[in-house]
């Protein structure tokens, strides 16, 4: 596992939060327009890596700011666009991957956001496994849409055994909260 988050932070041009070291992260947006601006993220543990791939770095030879890689723009094309977070849970060589998205209100428009980051981490794990001989099963990935909701919030109940889910860009799990709500890791699992 340490190799293994060795090996992602040095391929990747992004801040990352690990769960050695934080239990909790700050999830934002920084964009503007965004009525969802931050909210808290708790519950991160070892074996988890909480990559923020939507913030932009700045490029300390250029000191220019660029994204987590030259495949992601700015611009709104769909394929060029990566969603906000990616969340790494590893077990030994296993691994269950969680793309998150934040989006306020009527979410909308993270389909190909989703895709295009499935596809960028699939090219990850393939440097790893041909430049650092690290190999890691991929064994679910669940993506996860976290938005603002106007409506009163309720309690649902839910059945004492949880149900597996799968989930999938067209159809992700929705997590309705306020303005800096707290979310748990576990909602996703």
């Amino acid at each position: 596992m340490s190799n293994s988050f060795a090996a992602i932070k040095e391929l990747l041009c992004c801040k990352f939060t690990d769960g050695s070291q934080h239990s909790d992260a700050w999830l934002e947006e920084d964009q503007n327009e965004s009525r969802l601006k931050k909210i808290r993220l708790t519950g991160l543990e070892k074996g988890m890596l909480l990559l923020h791939t939507d913030i932009k770095q700045k490029n300390i030879r250029s000191n220019s700011v660029v994204n987590m890689s030259r495949l992601f723009s700015s611009e709104d094309i769909g394929h060029n666009r990566i969603c906000d977070y990616v969340l790494l849970k590893y077990n030994k060589s296993k691994i269950q991957i969680y793309y998150i998205e934040l989006k306020s209100n009527k979410p909308h428009g993270y389909v190909n956001q989703f895709k295009s980051t499935r596809c960028f981490m699939a090219y990850v794990f393939a440097l790893m496994k041909d430049l650092r001989e690290i190999s890691s099963e991929i064994i679910e990935q669940k993506f996860i849409v976290i938005h603002t909701t106007k409506n009163r919030l309720s309690i649902n109940k839910k059945p004492t055994k949880r149900q597996k889910e799968n989930t999938t860009p067209d159809q992700p799990k929705k997590i309705p909260i306020k303005e800096s709500d707290t979310v748990r890791c576990t909602q996703f699992f």
